[in-house]
């Protein structure tokens, strides 16, 4: 009898989790993921990196994704969404970056940042023109 409950147990959080994640994934939509397709292999996605701390042991990765102003990205930990920034952070209005690449760029280095330790990231109009997305 309880290897029939803990069976049961098992496959229960089995489905939850897929649920969870079609859910995830209904919120973001199939517009929000993409393949950078650029000649620079650094640019490519998804980049992720499994870095080992003291505390925990988190994996982080970005997707970039068109938005009806431009590009923007998303930054992911532990395949769980973290940050959505739908425009060029640091500058005012609501315009997104001009291109995938210069997206990813941003994105790449925001995810540094958070690796670091750095919460919340933060980037000014002078980091956006040294990364030469601005």
């Amino acid at each position: 009898m309880k290897k029939i409950l803990i069976f049961l147990l098992l496959i229960s959080s089995c489905n939850t989790k897929e649920s969870e994640q079609e859910n995830i994934m209904s919120k973001i939509g199939s517009h929000y993921s993409s393949t950078i397709e650029s000649k620079n292999d650094s640019l490519k996605e998804p980049y992720s990196t499994n870095e080992e701390s003291n505390l925990s042991k988190d994996t982080y990765s970005f997707d970039v994704f068109e938005t009806k102003n431009g590009w923007g990205y998303q930054i992911n930990k532990n395949e769980n969404r973290y940050i959505i920034q739908n425009h060029i952070p640091s500058i005012p209005g609501i315009k997104g970056f001009t291109t995938k690449e210069k997206a990813a760029i941003t994105a790449k280095y925001i995810l540094e940042q958070v690796e670091k330790g750095n919460f919340p990231p933060t980037v000014n109009r002078k980091i956006l023109d040294s990364l030469k997305v601005i």
